[in-house]
């Protein structure tokens, strides 16, 4: 038996309020988790200049691999093909 349970419709205007309501703690998480990642990265490379270059190199790499993905729609976009 199914049970039949209505979604409720979401607009631009739900979501911005939602994110005009919780901006504080966002923003915080944001901070935290950006910080957090650009200290992996210096650890990882031993220097911002030396991580900054592998980033947009990476990025490159990984769009590469996405645009695959608007020619063909069954590529497999799993990690491991990262």
């Amino acid at each position: 038996m199914e049970s039949k349970v209505k979604i409720p419709e979401v607009n631009s205007q739900d979501i911005s309020g939602l994110l005009k309501k919780y901006n504080f703690s966002l923003i915080s998480s944001f901070c935290e988790t950006q910080s957090s990642y650009l200290t992996r990265i210096y650890k990882k490379y031993k220097s911002i200049e030396s991580g900054n270059i592998a980033l947009c190199f990476e990025r490159g790499v990984h769009l590469s691999i996405i645009r695959q993905r608007e020619k063909d729609l069954n590529h497999n976009v799993l990690i491991i093909n990262f």
